[in-house]
């Protein structure tokens, strides 16, 4: 928990440096919880882009462009969905530190009428803090979520950017992860490694074009059925049937308003499941489905249904 502890105060720090009143960004309760869904896929993207994930602040003006529409295509709302995104990053900050005090220390702290964070709370709006706190369960889940993430893509030569940490630190990492760190790596080697056997990933699927320059592959259940989202999403990590850097779309995507005059369900790979759109015509600025499907309820006939969106950002 370490590294994600470090990285959460520095978006504090960060906060604090640039937050000049505590101004709302007018978070919604369905950005955050977007965000709870989907941060994983968020933080993968930023990454295959080179976007600073550590320092959600200081994004050029040529990522911009590319940083909204993953947050947007990720389900965090226009306008000033950068903005919303960090702003649930220091709330999220906020929120695991204040879960790591223990019990003792709190009613210590109560009693001296002292708020450890009580600074770092003057720079995040409270109407904002309040919906991010609403959701505190899955905020705090999602927050483990990227840790395992940062511990699974550590190299091998330590769990931690210091170089005086213990193996017993580092012991307590892997049991946090409910194994060994080689464990968690080779699940997720299994996993790529069974899709790549399975499904064509050279395959060439037909390009649409937006009108904003984005390009999209959609591939129908009758071309590839995936089993669940991880399948559908390491096959579009993995694509290259067609020239260009493809990212998983886990939100409305590009068929959500077009495809469904008939009001007939949506059902599209997400995050953690299937997304089902059931009302039509489908609220861009949230992106929200109706109702996520997680992967332990997708059946084979759901499975059936869904699409998997692959898009490809205008880079230019």
């Amino acid at each position: 928990m370490k590294k994600l502890l470090s990285l959460l105060i520095s978006v504090l720090m960060l906060s604090a440096m640039h937050a000049q009143s505590a101004k709302s960004v007018v978070l919604s309760d369905s950005d955050v919880k977007n965000w709870a869904k989907n941060c994983v896929s968020i933080q993968k993207e930023f990454e295959k882009l080179g976007i600073d994930t550590n320092d959600p602040f200081t994004v050029s003006a040529s990522e911009k462009q590319n940083a909204e529409t993953i947050l947007q295509k990720n389900g965090i709302s226009n306008p000033n969905s950068i903005g919303k995104y960090s702003v649930i990053l220091q709330c999220a900050a906020v929120l695991k530190a204040e879960s790591e005090i223990d019990e003792q220390s709190k009613a210590m702290m109560k009693m001296l009428n002292v708020d450890p964070l009580g600074e770092l709370k003057k720079n995040i709006n409270s109407k904002d803090y309040a919906v991010v706190a609403s959701n505190s369960k899955s905020v705090l889940h999602a927050i483990d979520e990227l840790d395992k993430l940062d511990s699974s893509s550590s190299n091998s030569k330590t769990a931690y950017d210091s170089a005086d940490e213990d193996y017993s630190d580092l012991s307590k990492i892997m049991s946090d992860l409910g194994g060994g760190y080689s464990d968690y790596e080779s699940k997720e080697e299994r996993a790529k490694k069974e899709v790549l056997k399975n499904y064509d990933t050279k395959k060439k699927f037909k390009v649409v074009k937006s009108s904003d320059g984005e390009e999209w592959i959609i591939i129908q259940p009758s071309e590839i059925t995936f089993k669940n989202s991880q399948e559908a999403e390491i096959y579009a990590e993995n694509y290259t049937g067609v020239q260009g850097n493809w990212s998983f779309c886990s939100a409305c995507g590009y068929l959500g308003g077009t495809s469904n005059k008939n009001s007939k369900p949506f059902y599209t790979w997400v995050s953690g499941g299937v997304g089902c759109y059931l009302t039509f015509p489908i609220d861009f600025d949230s992106c929200a489905p109706d109702k996520i499907i997680e992967d332990v309820d997708v059946t084979p006939e759901i499975a059936r249904k869904a699409v998997l969106q692959m898009y490809k950002l205008n880079e230019e």
